[in-house]
């Protein structure tokens, strides 16, 4: 390769580097190595390692947009995500003071009938400056069923391995026609029992009966897996209600 092919080369890297870090730097306001407190493309985000939320001004008009589902929607829930690498300096996990503390300054500008909160693990790919950590998920409620778009909370009357209530019954007949492809998966939570090994075995006889309704009404036995949290996670953080969660992924 001859000296002006190689100049090409390199004058090509310096510009791709150079226009890459314009472009991250001062178009996006992303530069490595530096903390970000806003960005157009996220409403809400954080740092790593740090539950105080940082709110573009896009956020009213986010929060608008979910107000406008609370139509036929009386709960919702709001999410704190976290990588488990993250540390809290809280009892709690670092995703529950990501949602309280978002909840904190905007719970009144939501107009649901339940606002509450909840966390779930993420795998961050690396060690990134700023990401989004909450969902907002929309259920609708009764006294024994909450529905979401690709999930429900069922509601299990303690120590009841034998029966289930009308309109849970009503709704795995609703998923058995319109949700028959989606693998399903089911998380037991139990509170009742004297002991945390009592209480794993408990919530695992609840997604078991949910699981077996569920074969009865169609679905094939791979479709369906059964896991117990036993007491692990309250609901709200604070409310120890026993449960089947079941998630539908399509």
């Amino acid at each position: 390769m001859n000296l002006k092919a190689w100049l090409v080369i390199v004058c090509f890297f310096i510009w791709s580097t150079g226009s890459g870090w314009y472009y991250t730097c001062k178009i996006k306001q992303v530069c490595p190595g530096s903390a970000l407190h806003s960005i157009d493309s996220l409403a809400i985000g954080f740092e790593y390692n740090n539950p105080q939320p940082f709110v573009s001004s896009h956020v009213s008009s986010f929060i608008d947009s979910l107000n406008s589902k609370s139509s036929g929607n009386n709960v919702l829930e709001v999410v704190g995500m976290y990588d488990t690498r993250e540390q809290s300096n809280k009892a709690i996990d670092i995703g529950v003071e990501r949602a309280e503390l978002f909840l904190d300054v905007y719970r009144d500008s939501f107009t649901y009938d339940e606002v509450r909160v909840s966390s779930e693990t993420m795998n961050l790919d690396s060690i990134v400056n700023y990401f989004s950590a909450l969902e907002f998920r929309l259920y609708t409620k009764n006294e024994k069923l909450e529905e979401g778009n690709d999930r429900a909370i069922l509601y299990i009357d303690d120590g009841d391995f034998s029966r289930l209530s009308p309109k849970i019954d009503a709704y795995l007949t609703y998923l058995s026609i319109e949700q028959n492809d989606a693998v399903v998966d089911l998380v037991g939570h139990c509170y009742s029992q004297d002991s945390a090994v009592l209480n794993y075995n408990c919530g695992l006889d609840y997604v078991n009966l949910i699981r077996s309704k569920m074969i009865d009404k169609g679905f094939n036995e791979y479709q369906v897996t059964a896991i117990s949290q036993g007491d692990e996670m309250l609901l709200n953080n604070t409310d120890s209600v026993s449960r089947v969660e079941v998630i539908i992924n399509n």
